[in-house]
């Protein structure tokens, strides 16, 4: 997906990459705030792409989870993790897909 092609945009306060995956357009984004405030980036790309919360996947670590083990779920709580926190504060919902990466 272009992983080569990083970009910086200090305007998202993130690296963006913008490309297609079976025809279906992709912004994959790296927020470069702290991790806590990782909604500062996403909140106002979702917007701005007119990107609806269901349509986002958040990819996270998660100290909880043994190491290389992975838990999907479609909405929820933040269940602790700070970033969550934040996203989901500047989504105003808990309702986008996250998945969690074992790290423990």
């Amino acid at each position: 997906w272009g992983g080569a092609n990083w970009k910086a945009d200090k305007t998202w306060k993130a690296d963006l990459i913008k490309t297609t995956c079976n025809g279906h357009s992709l912004v994959l984004v790296k927020p470069q705030t702290y991790m806590n405030l990782s909604g500062e980036s996403v909140g106002p790309l979702a917007r701005y792409y007119n990107i609806a919360p269901e349509h986002i996947l958040l990819v996270v670590d998660d100290i909880n989870l043994p190491f290389g083990r992975m838990r999907f779920r479609a909405a929820g709580s933040p269940g602790g993790h700070n970033g969550l926190k934040s996203i989901e504060h500047h989504l105003r919902t808990a309702s986008y897909p996250r998945l969690r990466l074992g790290v423990g």
